[in-house]
Protein backbone atom coordinates (compact mmCIF):
# COMPACT_ATOMS: atom_id res chain seq x y z
CA UNK A 1 0.00 0.00 0.00
CA UNK A 2 1.65 3.24 -0.99
CA UNK A 3 1.23 6.68 0.42
CA UNK A 4 -1.94 8.05 -1.81
CA UNK A 5 -3.53 4.48 -1.07
CA UNK A 6 -2.87 5.41 2.86
CA UNK A 7 -4.24 8.95 2.45
CA UNK A 8 -7.65 8.19 0.70
CA UNK A 9 -8.39 5.03 2.84
CA UNK A 10 -7.04 6.46 6.76
CA UNK A 11 -6.13 9.94 6.07
CA UNK A 12 -6.53 11.18 9.55
CA UNK A 13 -4.57 8.19 11.14
CA UNK A 14 -0.45 8.98 12.35
CA UNK A 15 1.58 8.88 9.23
CA UNK A 16 4.22 10.47 11.69
CA UNK A 17 4.47 10.98 15.61
CA UNK A 18 7.13 13.14 16.49
CA UNK A 19 9.30 12.76 19.68
CA UNK A 20 7.58 15.88 21.12
CA UNK A 21 4.10 13.69 20.84
CA UNK A 22 2.85 15.86 17.68
CA UNK A 23 1.32 13.99 14.98
CA UNK A 24 1.35 13.88 11.49
CA UNK A 25 -1.71 12.20 9.52
CA UNK A 26 -1.39 10.25 6.43
CA UNK A 27 -4.00 12.86 4.65
CA UNK A 28 -1.30 15.99 5.66
CA UNK A 29 1.86 14.17 4.97
CA UNK A 30 0.04 13.20 1.69
CA UNK A 31 -0.77 16.80 0.90
CA UNK A 32 2.71 18.59 1.50
CA UNK A 33 4.44 15.63 -0.40
CA UNK A 34 1.73 17.01 -3.66
CA UNK A 35 3.23 20.45 -2.66
CA UNK A 36 6.98 19.19 -3.15
CA UNK A 37 6.02 17.54 -6.14
CA UNK A 38 4.27 20.80 -7.68
CA UNK A 39 7.41 22.67 -6.36
CA UNK A 40 9.82 20.49 -8.10
CA UNK A 41 7.87 20.74 -11.45
CA UNK A 42 7.73 23.65 -10.93
CA UNK A 43 11.49 24.45 -11.08
CA UNK A 44 11.79 21.81 -14.44
CA UNK A 45 12.27 18.87 -12.70
CA UNK A 46 10.87 16.11 -14.87
CA UNK A 47 10.70 12.55 -15.22
CA UNK A 48 13.71 10.75 -14.56
CA UNK A 49 15.75 13.38 -12.91
CA UNK A 50 17.33 13.81 -9.80
CA UNK A 51 16.80 15.05 -6.51
CA UNK A 52 19.54 15.25 -3.62
CA UNK A 53 18.20 15.42 0.60
CA UNK A 54 21.46 16.28 3.34
CA UNK A 55 18.87 16.31 5.79
CA UNK A 56 18.90 14.90 9.68
CA UNK A 57 15.66 12.75 10.25
CA UNK A 58 12.81 15.39 10.26
CA UNK A 59 9.18 15.15 8.92
CA UNK A 60 10.51 17.18 5.65
CA UNK A 61 12.48 14.00 4.70
CA UNK A 62 9.50 11.92 4.35
CA UNK A 63 7.98 14.71 2.77
CA UNK A 64 10.34 15.35 0.28
CA UNK A 65 10.88 11.47 -0.89
CA UNK A 66 7.24 10.50 -1.29
CA UNK A 67 7.08 14.10 -3.19
CA UNK A 68 9.81 12.54 -5.46
CA UNK A 69 8.07 9.08 -5.24
CA UNK A 70 4.73 11.21 -6.62
CA UNK A 71 7.02 12.87 -9.36
CA UNK A 72 9.22 10.09 -11.14
CA UNK A 73 12.13 11.48 -9.61
CA UNK A 74 15.22 9.82 -8.35
CA UNK A 75 16.25 11.20 -4.48
CA UNK A 76 19.32 10.61 -3.34
CA UNK A 77 19.60 10.51 0.79
CA UNK A 78 23.10 12.00 1.57
CA UNK A 79 24.47 11.00 4.89
CA UNK A 80 24.87 14.44 7.07
CA UNK A 81 28.13 13.02 8.63
CA UNK A 82 30.35 13.44 4.94
CA UNK A 83 32.80 16.05 4.23
CA UNK A 84 31.74 18.83 2.43
CA UNK A 85 33.79 16.88 -0.74
CA UNK A 86 31.94 13.43 -0.54
CA UNK A 87 28.63 15.43 -0.44
CA UNK A 88 29.72 17.39 -3.61
CA UNK A 89 30.54 14.39 -5.29
CA UNK A 90 27.22 12.22 -4.77
CA UNK A 91 25.51 15.51 -5.90
CA UNK A 92 27.03 15.90 -8.90
CA UNK A 93 27.54 11.89 -9.86
CA UNK A 94 23.48 12.07 -8.82
CA UNK A 95 22.79 14.62 -11.21
CA UNK A 96 20.61 16.07 -8.47
CA UNK A 97 18.47 19.31 -9.83
CA UNK A 98 17.45 20.37 -6.55
CA UNK A 99 19.13 19.82 -3.59
CA UNK A 100 17.79 20.32 0.48
CA UNK A 101 19.37 20.94 2.89
CA UNK A 102 19.35 21.53 6.58
CA UNK A 103 20.39 25.62 7.10
CA UNK A 104 20.49 25.69 11.20
CA UNK A 105 17.25 23.69 12.03
CA UNK A 106 15.84 25.15 8.28
CA UNK A 107 15.03 23.51 5.45
CA UNK A 108 16.16 25.29 2.46
CA UNK A 109 16.34 24.01 -0.94
CA UNK A 110 18.40 24.76 -3.88
CA UNK A 111 17.40 24.75 -7.59
CA UNK A 112 19.93 25.55 -10.45
CA UNK A 113 22.28 27.54 -7.73
CA UNK A 114 19.52 29.60 -6.26
CA UNK A 115 18.40 28.74 -2.71
CA UNK A 116 15.15 29.24 -0.98
CA UNK A 117 13.07 28.60 1.95
CA UNK A 118 11.63 25.15 2.00
CA UNK A 119 8.60 26.75 3.26
CA UNK A 120 8.27 29.87 0.54
CA UNK A 121 8.78 27.63 -1.88
CA UNK A 122 6.21 25.40 -1.12
CA UNK A 123 3.71 28.36 -0.47
CA UNK A 124 4.24 29.50 -4.23
CA UNK A 125 4.12 25.95 -5.99
CA UNK A 126 1.32 25.43 -8.24
CA UNK A 127 -0.08 22.23 -8.91
CA UNK A 128 0.89 18.92 -9.37
CA UNK A 129 1.68 17.29 -12.25
CA UNK A 130 0.09 13.64 -12.96
CA UNK A 131 1.50 10.77 -10.95
CA UNK A 132 4.32 8.93 -12.04
CA UNK A 133 6.30 6.62 -9.83
CA UNK A 134 9.65 7.35 -8.85
CA UNK A 135 12.47 5.40 -7.44
CA UNK A 136 15.20 5.80 -4.07
CA UNK A 137 18.92 5.89 -6.16
CA UNK A 138 21.21 4.51 -2.92
CA UNK A 139 24.74 4.80 -3.05
CA UNK A 140 27.03 1.53 -1.87
CA UNK A 141 29.63 2.66 0.86
CA UNK A 142 32.38 2.69 -1.44
CA UNK A 143 34.74 0.30 0.07
CA UNK A 144 37.10 0.36 -2.70
CA UNK A 145 37.01 3.81 -3.57
CA UNK A 146 34.08 6.34 -4.16
CA UNK A 147 30.49 5.54 -3.18
CA UNK A 148 28.49 3.93 -6.69
CA UNK A 149 25.36 4.80 -7.22
CA UNK A 150 22.53 1.91 -7.71
CA UNK A 151 20.04 3.32 -10.37
CA UNK A 152 17.61 0.86 -11.10
CA UNK A 153 14.79 1.75 -14.12
CA UNK A 154 11.93 3.61 -12.64
CA UNK A 155 8.96 2.21 -12.14
CA UNK A 156 6.27 2.38 -14.94
CA UNK A 157 3.61 0.08 -13.64
CA UNK A 158 1.91 2.74 -11.26
CA UNK A 159 2.84 0.46 -8.07
CA UNK A 160 5.54 2.55 -6.39
CA UNK A 161 9.27 1.68 -6.40
CA UNK A 162 11.29 -1.33 -6.16
CA UNK A 163 11.36 -1.03 -2.39
CA UNK A 164 7.60 -0.92 -1.97
CA UNK A 165 7.20 -3.75 -4.52
CA UNK A 166 9.52 -5.90 -2.00
CA UNK A 167 7.43 -4.69 0.84
CA UNK A 168 4.02 -5.94 -1.11
CA UNK A 169 5.38 -9.21 -1.96
CA UNK A 170 6.96 -9.60 1.28
CA UNK A 171 4.66 -12.21 2.93
CA UNK A 172 4.90 -13.70 0.35
CA UNK A 173 8.81 -14.47 0.07
CA UNK A 174 9.78 -17.47 1.92
CA UNK A 175 11.59 -16.64 5.16
CA UNK A 176 9.58 -13.75 6.34
CA UNK A 177 6.50 -14.59 8.53
CA UNK A 178 2.67 -12.70 7.51
CA UNK A 179 1.69 -10.17 10.45
CA UNK A 180 -0.14 -12.56 12.28
CA UNK A 181 2.65 -15.00 12.57
CA UNK A 182 5.43 -12.54 13.59
CA UNK A 183 5.96 -12.95 17.60
CA UNK A 184 5.05 -10.42 19.94
CA UNK A 185 7.35 -8.11 21.54
CA UNK A 186 6.87 -6.70 24.89
CA UNK A 187 9.03 -4.29 27.18
CA UNK A 188 9.82 -5.97 29.78
CA UNK A 189 12.12 -3.47 32.74
CA UNK A 190 14.75 -2.34 30.14
CA UNK A 191 14.91 -5.37 28.19
CA UNK A 192 13.01 -6.47 25.09
CA UNK A 193 12.21 -9.55 25.47
CA UNK A 194 10.39 -11.87 22.76
CA UNK A 195 7.00 -13.40 23.47
CA UNK A 196 5.28 -15.62 21.59
CA UNK A 197 1.93 -14.44 20.52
Amino acid sequence: MNLAEHAITAARSPALIGADGGTISYGELYARSQRVSALLHDAGLRRGDGVALVLPNRPEFLEITWGCQLSGLYYSAINTHFTADEMAYVIEDSGAKAVFVDAGGEVRVNVAGVAHSYEEALAGAGDPPPVSDGSEMLYSSGTTGRPKAVRRPLPDDGRGSWAQKVLDKRPAMPGYLRRRERPNFRRARKILKLVPA
